[in-house]
């Protein structure tokens, strides 16, 4: 008996000993993460800063490096000398001279950002393109703010801005703007001298972009968001019905009996096909009650693309005969450039304070969700809580019929071992004994009325 009790008591110092050390290990573990997720937020941070800071800075730091390279006759000199568009006073190509001290820094920056920027995105995109569309059909979808729903949110949240705002096919077309901004800072710094020329270039770009993005209309609106998910539900659905066919198929061959006697996967198939048919027809009434042509982001890049073209046309008419001698005719197509610019403002102001409305209701909408999860984990989880949520509830009026339900069951149970028994005096004893205890236990039993 004292060996027994001597080796309880190592085994409960051991069960401590254990206990204190995973609680140790836990604490280790949650200080871990804790430090984790400080360095993921930092690390975060830090690349959405710099990709914020290198393509705001890319216009002007491309402009600035061929601006080296640009020159420009004096009028009415007639000696051929050329000086710097960024420092009139310096000549250009003069040995010992300005330019050829920045010549130098001028194209490693033209090398290293003007082409490796747009270098280093196509290597991301190439590199992570199974991620990217992943988490867009996740974000199409609403889902993925979450580390158990989206294994990817790091990445997200680091680099969600290059591929957030277009299809999962067209994810790439931040490298359609970055071309765009390269070619017209190009035609802007090296055809100075030739404005009409210059124009001419710059229009030819941006005729081409809204060709192609009429064509394309890459970005991932409430729209197109519907027309994906509709797709990918509607492949799902053609997937669930071909396997219900070639079932039923394979269960007339083998002369199976499906209709009175139905397997249990066709029956979750028919359910999934089910669920497939409401998610489609719910996207379809989404796509009829949509914000309309105007909200939607390719209509916005569409037209102010067009304004672009048909302000640089209109500039292009300034060097005509007809217009140079009209001074009313050069005051009214100066009148439109203005009247059509102040245009495209307030329609660029509208549909931002649009989307900025728009994210407002989804953060709400998503604010709900955690409050209320929340609210399931203090009601499920406190102190207080717990022992209100072990008893038993009830609904009103329902408690005295299980009670007497209950009391039937006891009652044909005891007749039942009485029965099968020997009638004697300790059976009959064993009997009443049994039908105290049941009955104690009922009395010990909370039941809570549900108002």
């Amino acid at each position: 008996m004292l060996k027994r009790n001597i080796k309880n008591t190592k085994k409960l110092r051991r069960g401590s000993a254990g206990n204190e050390k995973i609680k140790k290990r836990k604490k280790k573990e949650a200080a871990d993460m804790a430090a984790n997720g400080h360095k993921e937020k930092l690390i975060t941070f830090m690349v959405k800063a710099f990709i914020n800071i290198v393509a705001g800075c890319y216009i002007m730091m491309t402009k600035a490096a061929m601006s080296i390279f640009s020159c420009f006759f004096p009028p009415g000199d007639d000696s051929g000398a050329s000086f710097m568009v960024a420092q009139p006073s310096e000549p250009c190509w003069v040995d010992d001279g300005l330019q050829y001290a920045l010549s130098l820094p001028a194209i490693i920056v033209i090398i290293a950002y003007s082409f490796g920027y747009p270098l280093s995105l196509y290597s991301l995109y190439k590199k992570n393109k199974h991620i990217i569309m992943r988490d867009q059909v996740l974000r199409a979808s609403g889902k993925g703010h979450t580390i158990k729903t989206n294994k990817d949110i790091h990445f997200r949240k680091r680099y969600g801005i290059l591929y957030g705002y277009f299809k999962p096919t067209h994810y790439w077309w931040v490298l359609m703007f970055i071309g765009r901004k390269f070619f017209v800072c190009t035609f802007a710094v090296g055809l100075r001298n030739y404005p009409t020329f210059q124009l001419s270039a710059m229009l030819m770009v941006m005729f081409c972009c809204l060709l192609i993005q009429v064509r394309q209309r890459p970005f991932l609106d409430t729209k197109e968001r519907a027309e994906l998910l509709i797709d990918l539900n509607q492949k799902k659905l053609n997937y669930a019905n071909s396997l219900v066919a070639n079932m039923t198929v394979f269960a007339k061959a083998h002369h199976q009996d499906i209709i009175n006697h139905e397997p249990e996967r066709m029956r979750k198939l028919r359910k999934r096909i089910a669920g497939y048919e409401n998610i489609i027809k719910g996207f379809r009434l989404e796509l009829l009650n949509h914000d309309g042509y105007w909200w939607n982001l390719n209509t916005l890049e569409e037209t102010l693309s067009t304004g672009a073209v048909i302000l640089m046309l209109s500039g292009i008419t300034f060097t005509t005969e007809f217009v140079a001698n009209s001074p009313n005719v050069r005051a009214s197509i100066a009148m439109f450039m203005v009247t059509l610019l102040v245009g495209l403002i307030i329609y660029y102001g509208m549909t931002f304070k649009h989307e900025f409305q728009n994210v407002k209701k989804v953060n709400a909408k998503l604010a709900r969700v955690e409050w209320r999860k929340v609210k399931i984990w203090k009601i499920q989880n406190l102190k207080e809580n717990r022992a209100h949520n072990n008893q038993k509830v009830m609904p009103k009026g329902l408690h005295v019929k299980h009670l007497a339900a209950m009391e039937a069951k006891k009652h044909a149970h005891l007749q039942d071992m009485i029965a099968k028994s020997e009638f004697d005096g300790k059976a009959g004893n064993n009997a009443i004994h049994l039908h105290a205890a049941i009955s104690e236990e009922d009395k010990k039993k909370k039941i809570v009325m549900v108002k």
